[in-house]
């Protein structure tokens, strides 16, 4: 049986392969059989795989959750012919044909003209062992006239042997050149430091002040996370770390955990009140959870637009 994925952005159709091997792992990781480079995918997602001779899909424990037909996953699935399976802003849809020659994946510019990057793992590890721009023997004959230039040079600044000459050396062009790129090198990086910094500052100052209003807005806390976790990404590349840093990790740690906490009591209290048979009470949390948790491609909040969905 010949097995294609149809793999759709924002229900545009991207690009097409054939089940390899029995078996296709999707995420952001570049150990995946499909590297997906978007921030809202895990860095393994999803698998589909065949077993006894019948298709299943499973989700591999995802932040945002996976959707089979518009339902949530929560263990392997048997997977049919036309099967939608759907994450984040992404949609795949299986075909199952009669044996036949194999397929070859068409490129993004024959499907569809969507910019979202999207790499199959036999295409990262063709670029990864990719030939260089360069021979190794234009490399070599390169780094041969480099060092000859170098001892060029040395020699060029050695003061002469013959007559003595009193005083330092003068100091040439094409020093001074390097000297003053390297210093304002510095002075840019040193600015570059110093905004991000001035951001993440800004960002924790914001974070902070949300977490003030948790009894208010139901919000408070995820908006407080993500101002966190701007703050940190924005001095992630400074080095050394600023004393900021010590401050946010454990303030990200603490605010995760209350937001966990919270969601888990609020799903428990809706369980209860689904079992009581109380549609209206029911209701009234599952909403809250979406105000807690306004992003509407998350797992929260699909499960909780879900479980209402169920109530009608």
């Amino acid at each position: 049986m010949r097995i294609r994925i149809v793999f759709y952005v924002k229900e545009k159709k991207e690009r097409e392969f054939e089940l390899a091997g029995g078996r296709m792992t999707i995420g952001r990781g570049t150990d995946c059989n499909l590297v997906v480079n978007d921030p809202m995918v895990s860095s393994r997602h999803l698998t589909i795989f065949q077993e006894d001779g019948n298709l299943y899909v499973q989700d591999e424990n995802s932040v945002n959750g996976t959707f089979l037909n518009g339902e949530p996953l929560s263990t392997m699935t048997l997977l049919h012919n036309k099967g939608e399976v759907s994450f984040c802003n992404y949609k795949i849809v299986v075909h199952m044909e009669g044996d036949g020659g194999e397929a070859e994946s068409r490129p993004v510019e024959e499907l569809g003209g969507n910019k979202t990057m999207m790499i199959t793992r036999g295409e990262l590890d063709a670029a990864r062992s990719s030939k260089l721009p360069f021979s190794r023997k234009q490399m070599i004959i390169g780094g041969v006239a480099g060092v000859l230039l170098l001892i060029l040079l040395v020699l060029v600044l050695l003061p002469s042997g013959g007559t003595e000459k009193k005083g330092p050396a003068p100091m040439r062009a094409g020093m001074l050149n390097t000297y003053f790129l390297k210093l304002d090198q510095e002075v840019r990086t040193r600015i570059d430091d110093k905004k991000n910094l001035e951001q993440a500052q800004a960002y924790y100052n914001l974070g902070k002040e949300k977490l003030k209003m948790v009894k208010v807005n139901h919000d408070a806390l995820f908006t407080g996370l993500l101002y966190f976790y701007r703050a940190k990404g924005s001095i992630m590349e400074i080095d050394p770390k600023p004393p900021l840093w010590d401050e946010l990790n454990p303030q990200i740690a603490q605010t995760e955990q209350q937001l966990k906490k919270k969601l888990k009591e609020l799903f428990q209290q809706a369980w209860l009140a689904e079992t009581d048979k109380d549609k209206e009470a029911a209701t009234r949390i599952y909403e809250t959870i979406q105000a807690m948790v306004p992003d509407e491609t998350s797992l929260i909040y699909r499960t909780a637009a879900f479980r209402m969905a169920k109530l009608k």
